[in-house]
């Protein structure tokens, strides 16, 4: 396994009725064929949506894999804020 480094995600980009081309002509990112494209989630753990690794030895994990060995400690926001 390789050293940390910065996680880049691939966007979800959601069709909506109020979408259109904005996404694409102001931020330069490419939707696909989407109609109206309405929002890009940049990163998301919304079941059914969950972003996913585009770079790295983590390459098509998602948020909710477990890629790390079981004997690293996981340590959740709530744990971190009071240790600080």
């Amino acid at each position: 396994m390789e050293g940390l480094y910065p996680l880049k995600f691939a966007p979800i980009y959601k069709d909506k009725i109020w979408g259109g081309d904005k996404i694409k002509s102001i931020l330069d990112k490419d939707y696909g064929n989407l109609p109206n494209c309405g929002e890009s989630w940049e990163l998301s753990g919304v079941e059914g949506n969950v972003s996913v690794v585009t770079n790295g030895y983590l390459a098509g994990n998602d948020l909710t894999s477990k890629p790390y060995p079981s004997s690293w400690p996981v340590i959740r926001v709530s744990q971190w804020q009071q240790q600080s």
